[in-house]
């Protein structure tokens, strides 16, 4: 898949309180008037070889997908290793705060989570540096809750991925724990995650070439593996994996999945958004992002918007999985399965992964402006 560190050398909460103090402003949420802000891995200029390139930020206004910028571009750390940005959630403090999860694309060294200013992209400050303690090896997803920061590590080979938490009220943020996986069975590599309606962390969780969303109990102890929502091998569905999860304004959960390379992909899978009973797990409906066996769109991230619209982030990837360095913006109805393009391919993105609106809450992910 395009979205670890491994592929990157391929393409050459409640809410925390206030943090800090800024003399920017923040964006205009008059209907129309908001903003999202798009991580993409392949955007900046190219680095000096093997790197690709710096990762970026882009804005982009949510009336009609106009790009306004670039508004953080990845500055290498240590220096000389390049990094690229994933998760990416406003802390809606005054001024409001872009927090951006960054891995770094050169093993052995890890990522952090960096804070920046929502309306001009100055740096703040790292809330999480790569020499910490509990620092994530391979960050994808981030959230913020109840003044906790957790950061789903996708891990890096051959060990096992975790979600750490981090008090987010110091300075930096200190580890606390990573959550308890001992009863999951199977392998742990973390990806999108989200707050439910039930107060429990959904995890969509890559296990080989599939994957399950598994629910974790967030109570101050013992904040452990509570179950399997949603199991690959038993929903009938294939979940493949599964990067981004969100609940809908249904209360449906929204899982993508992206069909592994290879040559015993079952015939007629797709890259594709799933959709299940918010309560029991049942798989009840999907949207095939492309067609079998035709050009790939798979997409990392996934967040309801306005009006009940469902975004997506749209990857092109190659037969393997490569990406193509192609990206794009959806924007679907979930009814009619029908969809816009709000950032058209071949424009202002290139691998693009996670994204958030300026109204979205950070641990929910619900569009709240």
């Amino acid at each position: 898949m395009p979205y670890h560190r491994l592929t990157l050398a391929l393409i050459t909460t409640v809410l925390a309180p206030v943090w800090f103090i800024s003399d920017s402003h923040a964006d205009d949420f008059t209907p129309g008037r908001d903003s999202f802000y798009v991580s993409d891995q392949g955007g900046g200029p190219p680095q000096p070889q093997p790197f690709p390139p710096l990762g970026t930020v882009g804005k982009f206004r949510i009336s009609n997908g106009d790009f306004q910028g670039v508004l953080i571009t990845g500055t290498p750390f240590p220096p000389g290793h390049p990094i690229a940005p994933n998760g990416i959630v406003v802390n809606p403090v005054s001024p409001p705060e872009l927090v951006v999860a960054f891995q770094n694309a050169d093993t052995p060294f890890n990522g952090e989570i960096q804070v920046f200013d929502q309306a001009t992209g100055k740096f703040r400050r790292a809330l999480v540096r790569d020499t910490d303690t509990g620092a994530p090896c391979a960050p994808f997803s981030i959230l913020l809750y109840n003044s906790v920061l957790l950061v789903a590590d996708e891990g890096c080979p051959p060990g096992a991925g975790a979600v750490g938490v981090f008090d987010a009220t110091k300075t930096p943020a200190t580890f606390v724990k990573n959550l308890d996986t001992t009863s999951y069975p199977n392998s742990f590599h973390p990806f999108g995650m989200v707050i439910g309606p039930d107060g429990k962390l959904y995890v969509a969780n890559r296990s080989g070439d599939a994957g399950d969303v598994i629910r974790f109990d967030l109570a101050p102890n013992p904040k452990k593996f509570l179950d399997v929502f949603i199991s690959a091998a038993s929903c009938g569905c294939n979940l493949d994996h599964p990067s981004g999860v969100v609940f809908g304004p249904d209360r449906r959960l929204y899982v993508t999945s992206s069909r592994p390379a290879g040559l015993n992909v079952p015939s007629d899978d797709t890259d594709k958004i799933l959709i299940f009973d918010g309560t029991t797990g049942a798989f009840v409906d999907k949207i095939d992002l492309d067609r079998p066996g035709g050009q790939r769109s798979a997409a990392p991230g996934l967040l309801f918007g306005p009006q009940g619209l469902l975004y997506l982030t749209i990857a092109q990837l190659k037969d393997s999985g490569e990406a193509t360095g192609v990206g794009s913006v959806r924007r679907y109805n979930v009814a009619s399965k029908l969809f816009h393009d709000m950032v058209s391919s071949n424009t202002a993105l290139r691998v693009p992964t996670l994204f958030t609106f300026g109204g979205t809450n950070p641990a929910t992910l619900i569009y709240e402006k």
